[in-house]
């Protein structure tokens, strides 16, 4: 299994708003995602398609999306979420440039 978390900003540059991925791609090659940003907008993806999404701040419709990606990835977003800062805080070569020694 892999996790990685992506993060960026969406909106004119005046109004930025962050926008966040959470994939976890599981054993047999399935890609899971989850997404959401500063709009309000949730989804789920299953290999690049649209699984379910909402858009409203809605902590009901959020856990029910949280839900459908654990069931898709076989782990919970809390749990693909620190699987992933644990492996950022081990590893001893972040941000370190191979050819310069750092970034």
């Amino acid at each position: 299994m892999k996790v990685s978390i992506k993060n960026w900003s969406i909106g004119p540059k005046h109004d930025p708003y962050g926008a966040e991925e959470l994939t976890v791609v599981t054993t047999t090659g399935k890609v899971v995602t989850y997404y959401r940003d500063g709009l309000g907008n949730n989804r789920v993806e299953v290999d690049g398609e649209v699984a379910a999404s909402i858009h409203a701040y809605n902590v009901v419709a959020e856990l029910t999306l949280k839900d459908l990606f654990e069931e898709y990835a076989g782990i919970s977003y809390s749990q693909a979420y620190k699987a992933w800062e644990r492996l950022q805080a081990s590893d001893p070569f972040k941000g370190i440039d191979p050819y310069y020694g750092h970034a």
